[in-house]
């Protein structure tokens, strides 16, 4: 698909950040990154992954597309802390429920809940995601030290989400946050049941720094959690083991920078042919998109001959090196060279 026709997802407040990891990602609410993980994981893997978690609204697949990352489909107040619940729980889900036990005038069980508990997502990967979403000084860029995402010296771990008007990114319709510590989850949603956009100076937040989520939906939240955790233990997230791959980028590093002999007049690979007068070493750096790199379907795969097979690569690589380009110039835009010197 070209670069016209193609889905632009935009960041919430307008501006690319170029090459970030997955937890900035995360933890600051990016959109593209997002997007991006969602093609290379796979529409249909992430709905059976949502669907284990507890998200019962998306049954007719044929409606969502890459814009699902970014809450492009229905879903319930109650499903969506279910599934943030399994997080909390190292990837056990829980069926939520509202009647523990019923018993009769004389004090004889006629229902009682019996807990039923599942494995939808590996220990590790659950605790990955809590590492991120708890990690204040992470998430600090987009929403500040002292935000409603924060409990103080409880550790809680926060993601929110707003729903922007199409006819005025100024304005909002939803207004999300669900947040949680090892024991207690909770979630908010901000808006009108008409759907109608909340207005600025209204009694709904404004959009600010970091989105409606924060502003309308995180002091609820923030409120709400204060209270009910007030003298209980302070709990903390069990901590991920280690990730270590043989591949650069699934260690989060995305640039190649290596030293060359090439001859300074052509910019050629230096060779035995080349006059020893002119053969200066030169540290040159590539930066590439992750695709340039792996392939979606086997990450841990052979390192690539052709990336252009996906289909997505032209126009993730362009915008990547557009934007090094537009604010580094060349420093970060030295090609490695492929020919010899002859």
């Amino acid at each position: 698909m070209d670069q016209e026709t193609c889905y632009k997802p935009k960041n919430y407040d307008g501006r690319f950040r170029g090459p970030v990891t997955l937890k900035q990602a995360l933890a600051n609410s990016l959109n593209v990154p997002s997007v991006k993980v969602l093609y290379l994981a796979g529409i249909n893997n992430a709905i059976n992954t949502a669907e284990n978690m507890g998200i019962t609204t998306l049954k007719d697949r044929s409606r969502y597309g890459l814009s699902l990352a970014l809450g492009a489909a229905e879903v319930k107040l109650l499903d969506m802390v279910s599934a943030f619940g399994v997080f909390s729980q190292d990837g056990i889900r829980r069926e939520p429920v509202s009647i523990i036990k019923v018993e009769d005038g004389s004090g004889r069980i006629l229902e009682e809940y019996r807990e039923q508990n599942q494995r939808v997502i590996e220990e590790q990967s659950a605790r990955e995601i809590n590492d991120i979403l708890s990690d204040n000084n992470a998430r600090a860029p987009m929403f500040g030290l002292y935000s409603p995402l924060s409990l103080g010296l409880i550790p809680a771990a926060a993601k929110t989400g707003t729903t922007q008007d199409p006819n005025d990114e100024t304005k909002a319709r939803d207004a999300w946050i669900i947040g949680y510590t090892p024991s207690l989850v909770a979630g908010v949603w901000v808006g009108n049941n008409n759907n109608a956009p909340m207005e600025k100076g209204g009694a709904n937040a404004p959009i600010e720094k970091g989105g409606a989520g924060v502003a309308a939906a995180g002091p609820i939240w923030q409120s709400f959690m204060t209270a009910a955790l007030k003298d209980k233990p302070i709990e903390t997230f069990n901590k991920p083991n280690p990730i270590i791959s043989e591949k650069p980028i699934l260690n989060g590093q995305y640039q190649i920078s290596v030293k060359l002999k090439i001859n300074k007049n052509n910019g050629l690979l230096a060779t035995e042919k080349t006059p020893p007068e002119l053969i200066e070493e030169k540290t040159f750096t590539e930066i590439h998109e992750i695709l340039w790199w792996l392939d979606k379907n086997n990450p841990q795969g052979p390192t690539l001959e052709d990336p252009e097979f996906d289909s997505q690569f032209k126009n993730w690589e362009l915008s990547l090196q557009n934007w090094l380009l537009n604010n580094y110039g060349t420093s970060y835009y030295n090609k490695l060279p492929k020919d010899y010197d002859r």
